[in-house]
C-alpha cells in the first residue's frame, strides 16, 4: 500500500500535537516538583506518601570531562563517542 501525501500530513500533524502535549505535561510536572520540594523542605523529609503512591527525592551526581580540560592523549584514550538518530519536527511558516 503506497503512502500518500495525506498519510504524511496526518503523521506530521499528530506528531506535532503530541509534542505540544508533552510540553504542557512537562510544565505541569515542573510545577508539581516545585510544590513537592516546598512541602518536603517544610517537613524536613525526602519522601511524600499517599494511600497508593510514594514520591521520593534523591540526589544524583554525574561527572563529565570537557575536551578542553584534559590533555589530548587522555581524551583520545578515554573518550567514548556514541551516535543516535534524531528527529526534528518544526512548524512551517506560511
Amino acid at each position: 500500500m503506497p503512502v500518500t501525501s495525506e498519510d504524511i500530513e496526518n503523521l506530521l500533524d499528530e506528531w506535532w500535537n503530541a509534542k505540544e502535549e508533552i510540553t504542557l505535561l512537562k510544565t505541569k510536572i515542573e510545577k508539581y516538583k516545585k510544590l513537592a520540594t516546598k512541602i518536603m523542605k517544610k517537613r524536613d523529609v525526602n519522601s511524600l506518601d499517599s494511600s497508593s503512591l510514594q514520591l521520593r527525592r534523591k540526589t544524583q551526581k554525574t561527572s563529565r570531562m570537557l575536551k578542553g580540560n584534559v590533555p589530548t592523549p587522555v581524551w583520545d584514550q578515554y573518550s567514548v563517542s556514541t551516535s543516535h538518530k534524531a528527529f526534528y519536527l518544526t512548524r512551517r511558516t506560511i
